[in-house]
């Protein structure tokens, strides 16, 4: 007995040359769409779609086009029309202008996608051989396969030129710094600042952090940074709108501070480049984004061909060339018409759902070409390049005339930051079995626990559009170090104890507790606030202030969470993960017995275990509330920094550069700010205000100049493992010395008790 009807038979074999034509041009018709989109979407759906289509598209083309090469071998089923589907399956194999790769690694396939263009051209130019036949139709598939040629070609030339080092350090317009003033207007100054900028962060990709060779500053060559202290401060020259100013550069570790400007004969602290340094936030915001958006073009699409002067004229002829058998086709439909209408029977054999086909996949493409030319018409590359003709006019005229298509606000991330609550994730988790959904049930017994975890973490996350006081203080932070010069004494030895209990989070394996600990302490604060402050009066309020610290904190402190539960691969000196699994799958640890996050935190500040977290707690109890979220807000902006600009923070540039195609990251935003800018250390590790009365440092010493002693570096307690405390820990207690070797460990977590639960769970 057949399994498969005769009737399913005959169907396949009547539409699966179609059906597969078909599909391909709709896949095509996803990626057009949908394809760039995911720079600032972040939603897993569209990444799932893009990641289909685009696995789907060549695939289904292939075999498209082989089954269009067995077919029209046969001279009974030889079809003209079907000629003309070759060469326009090169064109979707081609595939559209917003995506040539779906991940970096894509671009490593230059080679593989080489050769599949000379196959696949070999054997279209089969098809249009074999159905070859004496009619000025036949000459229709010529254009076509031109067309197809060309835009196989400029996929394969990008992939090439995205994995060559060379390509990393190239702009398409060079220059613009002589084209535009720094007073004109903000759309220019955005465009032009985000342009500037962005080959130094290409070049990561192959320098793989700080190079010494000569720097590109304002159009000056520029002079790497010179040692000359071990441990301690060194001088650097370093290249500020073609001069060459004195700079501090850190030395082996010793406290380091930002490259200085030579302004005026005198020593100003402050970034290399005067421009970014010294711009507005709401501008520097703007450009960091349009900057991300280049970045994604750059890697991800085919900018690099399509804003050349080869590529213009390339794309022009391809499209001329598709218009013109779109125009054949027309012609030759309409003289079908007209002889079935006078004869009664046509002379050609074809099918009428062929003929639909036929134009839809022309039409098809033409109208995609049209969709493609809207695109790069309204993109910030046509900007700059009317910039580079010295129309910057133009430029501001556009935007202001048609604001709905050259729009500034145009979105270029997500602008959305992940949010995990440990306590709520451990809260949530404490229901007896009996209460687990079907669908974790179902997970755990077909995936395993592994994947129910992940889905139970990935179920628990939410997302937090960046309000302005997030932004703001991030941008206050990183974009303008030496505004902690302006801290207060008192708050910076309110810091000090808080790094002094949780140690140093540039140690190796000390990131993951720090956050932990921080985490909770942070929580604890967030919702104790009004028990702990009734009765109180800590005279004037400034409400919007204090809100804004509290509010900023909980969401940073909240990603950082999720950063270290979903994407660990972003963070520097996370160590191992057992533990952070650990509590996860025993949410009990944390919540004990608590039915609501309020008597979580109670239990946590009886703990024993996790007395640390109590230590800052009862440290941050008894402040004033504006100063208590003052110094949570600079305690996540230093882990913040930490973990983008830390001594190990190039390791993650790659996932930085990932997450361009996956809606961005704030985090890689803020990597994006300087990641060439020596690592800012603490507010404590920074100078004190220069007083006319001190001396001068022995390195920066100069007759009749008067400067404060360098302080010593800041080394927090690191692996010191201070002894088990009463609930609060007494002045007189006493820290055993640090150990010789080895990695950061926490106090109470011993190798074994990690072994053990290891063992238990596996």
């Amino acid at each position: 007995m057949d399994p498969i009807p005769l009737w399913l038979r005959r169907l396949w074999d009547a539409w699966d040359l179609r059906a597969l034509v078909l599909l391909s041009f709709t896949l095509q018709i996803i990626l057009s769409i949908f394809g760039d989109r995911r720079k600032y979407i972040s939603s897993m759906w569209i990444n799932v779609l893009v990641w289909s289509a685009y696995l789907m598209a060549d695939w289904v083309a292939t075999v498209a086009l082989g089954k269009l090469s067995d077919v029209q071998g046969s001279l009974e089923k030889s079809n003209l029309l079907w000629a003309i589907w070759a060469p326009l399956l090169l064109l979707h194999l081609g595939g559209p202008n917003s995506i040539t790769a779906y991940s970096l690694e894509d671009n490593q396939l230059w080679l593989r996608h080489l050769l599949g263009l000379l196959v696949q051209i070999s054997a279209a130019i089969y098809v249009i051989l074999m159905s070859w036949k004496n009619s000025w139709f036949s000459f229709m598939s010529l254009p076509a396969l031109v067309a197809g040629v060309i835009k196989y070609g400029e996929r394969t030339w990008v992939l090439k030129a995205v994995s060559d080092d060379k390509y990393l350090h190239w702009r398409p317009f060079g220059s613009l710094r002589d084209k535009y003033s720094t007073e004109g207007h903000d759309y220019v100054r955005v465009l032009v600042v985000a342009y500037e900028r962005l080959h130094l962060f290409m070049g990561y990709l192959v320098d793989g952090g700080l190079g010494l060779g000569p720097v590109d500053v304002d159009g000056g060559p520029g002079l790497g940074p010179v040692d000359n202290i071990v441990g301690g401060i060194g001088l650097g020259l370093v290249d500020v709108d073609g001069g060459i100013g004195l700079g501090l550069v850190d030395v082996d570790g010793g406290p380091g501070l930002d490259p200085v400007d030579n302004i005026d004969g005198g020593i100003g602290i402050g970034p290399v480049d005067d421009d970014w340094g010294n711009m507005e936030d709401n501008i520097l915001r703007d450009a960091l984004e349009v900057k991300t958006g280049l970045m994604y073009d750059l890697l991800y699409t085919k900018a690099a061909v399509i804003y050349s002067k080869g590529g213009f004229i390339m794309r022009c002829i391809s499209f001329g060339c598709t218009v013109i058998v779109l125009v054949g086709l027309t012609i030759q439909i309409l003289q079908l018409k007209t002889k079935e209408e006078d004869d009664g029977h046509v002379k050609e054999n074809w099918h009428e759902m062929d003929i639909a086909i036929t134009v839809v996949l022309t039409v098809g493409a033409v109208a995609l070409e049209i969709y493609a030319a809207i695109e790069i018409f309204s993109s910030n590359w046509i900007m700059l390049w009317l910039i580079k003709q010295g129309r910057g006019e133009w430029v501001i005229w556009l935007s202001q005339r048609f604001p709905w298509l050259f729009n500034r606000e145009k979105k270029y991330w997500s602008q959305m930051m992940g949010q995990f609550d440990l306590l709520g994730y451990c809260l949530k988790h404490t229901e007896p079995e009996v209460q687990i959904s079907p669908s974790r049930k179902l997970i755990r017994s077909v995936l395993g626990h592994n994947y129910e975890v992940k889905w139970d973490k990935s179920r628990h996350k939410t997302v937090y559009f960046v309000h302005p006081p997030v932004y703001n203080a991030i941008l206050e932070y990183f974009h303008k170090p030496w505004i902690g010069l302006s801290i207060s004494d008192s708050l910076i030895r309110e810091l000090d104890g808080i790094w002094a209990i949780v140690g140093d989070p540039n140690m190796p394996g000390s990131f993951l507790f720090i956050v932990k600990w921080v985490h909770l302490a942070t929580e604890i604060c967030y919702r104790l606030e009004i028990e702990w402050d009734a009765g109180h009066h800590f005279g004037s309020d400034p409400m919007t202030l204090w809100m804004e610290n509290r509010e900023a904190s909980k969401a940073l402190s909240d990603y950082m969470m999720y950063l270290l539960v979903m994407h660990p691969s972003l963070l520097p000196n996370v160590g191992s993960l057992f533990p952070l699994e650990r509590d996860l799958s025993n949410p009990r640890r944390l919540a004990g017995d608590a039915r609501d996050v309020n008597g979580a935190c109670h239990y946590l500040l009886r703990h024993e275990e996790e007395y640390i977290i109590r230590m800052i707690a009862e440290h941050l109890k008894g402040k004033e509330k504006q100063k208590r979220w003052e110094i949570i807000k600079l305690i996540w902006l230093r882990m913040l920094q930490a973990a983008a600009h830390g001594p190990n923070g190039f390791t993650q540039k790659d996932g930085h550069f990932q997450k361009l195609r996956q809606g961005g990251e704030l985090l890689t935003l803020i990597w994006f700010i300087n990641p060439s800018q020596p690592p800012i250390q603490s507010p404590s590790d920074l100078p004190p205000p220069m007083r006319p009365s001190d001396d001068l440092p022995p390195p920066m010493r100069q007759p009749g100049d008067q400067r404060p002693p360098m302080p010593p570096p800041f080394q927090p307690p690191g692996n010191r493992r201070p002894a088990r405390p009463p609930p609060m820990r007494q002045p007189d207690n006493q820290r055993p010395p640090r150990p010789p070797q080895g990695d950061w460990r926490p106090p109470m977590q011993s190798f074994s008790q990690d072994s053990q639960w290891m063992l238990e769970n596996n």
